[in-house]
């Protein structure tokens, strides 16, 4: 059986060779796919929302946005496990390398970032949306300047949404490695010091609960007054020895 990864840049190099026109007439019709779902997502039509994302998704193996929707649809019918895997899609569409020529490689993600920013536009289901679009806004401005960072980007929102996801999942230890490696690209990002403000509460880790409570706040989060009162209580009746 072929690896996620391997199966994406199969899925891709297969779909390189199509004839032009047949490949354009998939992308579009991936992006009306794509557009459907967020329809559905607006609507908290899940089922929807999975089978239109699905659908672009096969289409276009190559449209991380698409995955991205699909695990937002996942997570909405609490399938946090499968959600865990197309964010984890989403970020390999998004860190492969499609062609070993730079210039043409900028100019295939310029236009997949300005195609995916039009299908966005108006389209935000949940709140994380709007920071997605931000983040792929700011990414296509860096490529306008004639400029090629020399690792593939992956937008931080996938891998908060991903964190998110196996959270929900309950592998705590993998949602911490996540969260983390938001801010180690993003150190100023609040609400990644939140979530690992909960997820450490979860995890019993009070000390570094009111570390991340202190670090987003410092970034310019709100902290829920119930998670202050979560990490009191706990500290004030301590889960007895075994």
């Amino acid at each position: 059986m072929l690896s996620l990864a391997a199966a994406l840049v199969f899925a891709l190099s297969a779909g390189a060779g199509a004839p032009p026109d047949a490949a354009n007439a998939a992308r579009t019709m991936a992006f009306d796919r794509f557009a459907t779902g967020r329809d559905a997502l607006s609507a908290k039509r899940w089922a929807d929302a999975e089978t239109a994302f699905g659908d672009a998704i096969r289409l276009q193996p190559g449209l991380a946005i698409a995955h991205y929707g699909l695990g937002q649809a996942l997570m909405g019918q609490a399938r946090y496990a499968e959600a865990a895997d197309a964010f984890l899609s989403c970020r390999n569409v998004f860190a492969l390398t499609r062609r070993p020529d730079a210039s043409k490689a900028r100019e295939m993600e310029i236009r997949d970032l300005r195609d995916t920013l039009q299908a966005l536009a108006g389209r935000h289901a949940l709140t994380a949306d709007r920071f997605m679009e931000m983040q792929l806004e700011k990414r296509l401005a860096e490529l306008q300047k004639d400029t090629l960072p020399s690792k593939p980007w992956i937008p931080p929102g996938v891998t908060m949404a991903l964190g998110t996801a196996y959270f929900q999942a309950g592998a705590y230890a993998e949602a911490e490695q996540e969260f983390q490696a938001v801010l180690k690209q993003d150190p100023a990002f609040g609400e990644a010091e939140n979530n690992l403000a909960v997820l450490y509460l979860a995890m019993g880790r009070l000390d570094d609960a009111e570390a991340a409570v202190a670090r987003a706040e410092k970034a310019g989060v709100k902290i829920s007054p119930r998670l202050r009162d979560e990490i009191r209580q706990r500290r004030a009746s301590p889960s007895p020895s075994p």
